[in-house]
Parts: structure tokens; sequence; C-alpha cells
């Protein structure tokens, strides 16, 4: 066999195994994982609990405690266990110096809470999250905050309100 027909071989053998669109469905699905890993509150595609785990912060520490909190609060149904469950975080959270969580349901969930004061913290802080990752379920926050608006008059409030629909 000549070079020449060895390259054409390999060269055949190359694009064949790097066409574009050959592989779409796991490139696809790949992505759409990746998506899932990075999206806040979703859970962990299979093909990266491995890799997570190793990720997980060390039991004990204020970063387990945290997540811990979380996991907790995404857990609990009805209103008033919510209710409480908020209040629970909120208090552990002062005293360990803990952000608010970036889960949009979660969050999305706290602004139905009767303590108006915990209701402009988780403001502020969608606020920020809003001005650092964006806010894909736009549609339900929406509503919530037409709904604060016309419920208070506190002017740090409707500031928090203000900046958020700015940043939507």
């Amino acid at each position: 066999m000549s070079d020449d027909s060895k390259r054409k071989k390999s060269r055949g053998a190359l694009e064949r195994k790097f066409r574009p669109g050959g592989d779409a469905r796991s490139t696809k699905a790949y992505k759409s994982d990746l998506e899932k890993l990075f999206k806040s509150g979703a859970d962990v595609p299979e093909r990266f609990k491995k890799v997570m785990k190793g990720l997980e912060p060390e039991e004990g520490t204020p970063d387990a405690e945290r997540k811990a909190a979380i996991a907790a609060l995404r857990k609990v149904e009805g209103f008033r266990d919510f209710a409480q469950a908020v209040m629970a975080f909120r208090k552990e959270r002062a005293a360990n110096d803990w952000a608010w969580p970036d889960e949009e349901g979660v969050l999305i969930r706290m602004l139905d809470h009767p303590d108006p004061r915990v209701v402009e913290e988780v403001l502020v802080h969608i606020a920020d999250l809003c001005a650092r990752e964006g806010f894909e379920r736009t549609v339900a926050l929406k509503s919530r905050l037409s709904t604060i608006r016309t419920m208070t008059d506190a002017p740090k409030t409707h500031a928090a309100i203000d900046e958020i629909e700015a940043a939507l």
C-alpha cells in the first residue's frame, strides 16, 4: 500500500470519527447533563455523581451543615411547616453567617413567607442572585413580585423588587 493510499484511508477514518453531528445524541445528552449539574437545586446526573462525591464538603463543617439545612428546606411540605423551617434556617443563618440558598424553587416558596422581614431578606438575595447568575423561573418570580409590591409599603422591599425587575 502506498503512502498516499494510507493517508487517504486514515483521513477518511478521521473524518468519520469527527464528523459534525456524527455523535450528536451523546453530545446533546452530555450537554444536558452538564446543564443539570450546574443548575441550582437540580438532581446530579448519574455520570457526575462520583465526581461530585469528591467535591462534597467535609462532614461537620459549616458548609456541610448549610447544605444539609437547605436540603431539609427542599423536603418540607405544607405552608406552616415550610414557614417554620425557613425561620429555623434564618436563625441558623444568622448564627453561622450563611447565605440564603441560590435554589430558585426554594427562594420562590420563601417569598410567600408571612414575616415581611424574611421576604425582604430573600428579595435582597434574589436581586444579588439575578446580578450574579440571572434567574430562569421568571414567570413565577414576576407573579410573586407584583403581589408583594401591592402588599407592602416598605421602601427596602420596593427597592429590591425594582432591582430584580431591572435585572430580569
